[in-house]
């Protein structure tokens, strides 16, 4: 999420002169200002906390989920259907999501939401 990655290359200077005619969206705004618009202020502190944000927000996806299912606002047949949708970003992307920082979100919660993939 915003985080300079080896591949880019918007850094070296044959490109400098080129991104004078564009401009890249995620470089006007800062990421806790984006994710301020869709989290609680509690939510949004412990996600910019962590290390891997992508990884802790699908977690609190799913255990935004389980809340549901267990208060009754979400039948079984939804919650199994939503919990798969979640369940697919894990399996789109293992080796991204294998390096996440479960300490802070805790790793009996990853190791439970791994073993129902």
């Amino acid at each position: 999420m915003r985080e300079p990655r080896a591949w880019e290359n918007n850094g070296k200077p044959q490109n400098k002169e080129c991104r004078r005619f564009y401009t890249i969206p995620e470089w006007e705004t800062t990421v806790a200002a984006e994710l301020s618009k869709y989290l609680p202020a509690a939510e949004l502190t412990y996600i910019l906390g962590t290390k891997n944000k992508a990884v802790q927000i699908m977690a609190l996806h799913s255990a935004t989920l389980k809340e549901l299912f267990v208060q009754k606002k979400i039948d079984s047949v939804q919650y199994v259907a939503l919990q798969q949708l979640v369940q697919n970003f894990y399996r789109l992307n293992p080796e991204y999501f294998e390096k996440a920082d479960t300490a802070l979100f805790g790793k009996k919660i990853h190791e439970a939401f791994k073993k129902s993939i």
